[in-house]
């Protein structure tokens, strides 16, 4: 029974690093995404 919850325990601590991994590669998208938006989107008047 030991054996069980250690590889329980094992897949939920993967499961949590690979979410958090996840989210902040997303967030990273995002953040780029915005950043390349605006650049675009920049009113050539301005330069």
């Amino acid at each position: 029974m030991g054996a069980f919850f250690s590889v329980l325990y094992q897949t939920a601590v993967k499961f949590v690093f690979l979410g958090a991994l996840a989210f902040g590669g997303i967030m990273c998208g995002i953040k780029l995404r915005k950043h390349k938006d605006a650049k675009v989107n920049e009113d050539p008047a301005k330069k």
